[in-house]
C-alpha cells in the first residue's frame, strides 16, 4: 500500500476511511526519515521495515504491528497507540 502512502496524509487517510477492513501491509518498506502528522496507521503492518530516523507525530498507531522494525532514533510524538506491536523491534535512541 505504498503507493497510496506516498500520495500524503490527506489521501492516505481518505483511503483508510473509504476502506476499513483492509490493513494496509507496508511491510519491509524503507521509510527511513519520513515524517508523517496525522496519518492513520490503525492496524497497519510495518514488520520488518525501515523506519531509522522517521518521525510520527499526532499519528493513530493502535493495534499497529511494528515486529522486527529497525526504528532507532525514530520519534513518536504525541500518538495513539495502544495494542501496537514492537516485537523484536530495533528501538536504539528511539523517542
Amino acid at each position: 500500500h505504498r503507493e497510496f502512502l506516498d500520495k500524503g496524509e490527506k489521501y492516505w487517510n481518505n483511503w483508510r476511511e473509504t476502506h476499513l477492513s483492509i490493513r494496509p501491509d507496508l511491510s519491509g518498506e524503507d521509510l527511513s526519515g519520513k515524517a508523517f502528522k496525522g496519518y492513520d496507521f490503525e492496524r497497519c503492518n510495518f514488520s520488518n521495515t525501515s523506519l531509522q530516523g522517521s518521525h510520527f507525530e499526532e499519528c493513530n498507531l493502535s493495534d499497529a504491528i511494528l515486529s522486527g522494525s529497525e526504528a532507532s532514533r525514530a520519534a513518536f510524538v504525541k500518538c495513539n497507540g495502544p495494542g501496537v506491536s514492537f516485537k523484536d523491534a530495533e528501538l536504539d535512541e528511539a523517542s
